[in-house]
């Protein structure tokens, strides 16, 4: 099947105009993501009680917008994030299973992480993704491309209710959380991308799909000014 890259820059035109599912990074430095960004990395707690607890292992430090394409310095500790959003599609749609990934340089990518938000002993006695995983290191969910399905699972719904927030999941902006993903410092771009013939919803087949990028930098944009501003200060 062939794989199909979408420049995030036409997102926002392809949104306005038709219902579209929107696949987007962000900058774990903007404040939004997990609440415990120490499980950024750690696709599960393989106990099975991934949103139980006094604070859940995992849950949400708000959402993130689609907002053009973030500079990760990953050079400074930086890593990405990867969400999904329904955008204007119909409410209780479900995502049923996903063929994504992240083209970047050879050796861009250093380490992935897929949530599997498995709650199955837990409060909400469900899980996100079909399939097993191998505790501690779980390499089922740190694959790229990574293949999930929610067949049997919760999967991905977009509903306007509580009944999802377990999942990572902003109600307000219908907005999942996917995973993480870090790279390696230097200057390059890195992609996602889904195969579009392996996104598989309830009921309308193939929806339209906006994919993102994000521009990779060794350190911050402000410490790079500061830098330049210095040496122009000595050379005067």
């Amino acid at each position: 099947m062939r794989k199909t890259h979408v420049v995030l820059a036409t997102l926002a035109l392809a949104a306005s105009a038709s219902a579209s599912i929107d696949l987007f990074f962000t900058s774990s430095a903007d404040g939004t993501g997990l609440t415990n960004p120490a499980r950024a990395f750690d696709p599960t707690t393989d106990v099975q009680m991934d949103a139980s607890g006094t604070p859940p292992p995992y849950a949400l430090n708000g959402a993130a917008g689609v907002n053009g394409t973030p500079t990760i310095a990953a050079g400074s500790g930086e890593w990405a994030y990867v969400w999904l959003k329904f955008n204007g599609e119909r409410d209780n749609l479900k995502v049923e299973g996903m063929h994504v990934g992240v083209v970047a340089p050879t050796g861009g990518v250093t380490d992935m992480a897929w949530y599997v938000m498995d709650d199955l002993n837990g409060a909400h006695g469900s899980k996100r993704w079909d399939g097993p995983y191998t505790p501690a290191s779980d390499p089922e969910y740190r694959q790229n491309p990574q293949i999930c399905s929610g067949t049997a699972s919760a999967g991905l719904r977009n509903v306007s209710d509580s009944s999802y927030d377990w999942n990572l999941y902003d109600r307000v902006s219908r907005t999942y959380l996917l995973g993480a993903v870090r790279f390696a410092p230097g200057h390059y771009d890195a992609e996602l991308y889904v195969d579009p013939g392996a996104f598989i919803t309830e009921d309308i087949g193939h929806p339209v799909l906006n994919v993102g990028s994000a521009h990779i930098t060794p350190e911050p944009a402000s410490t790079l000014l500061l830098g330049l501003a210095s040496l122009l200060l000595r050379r005067r």
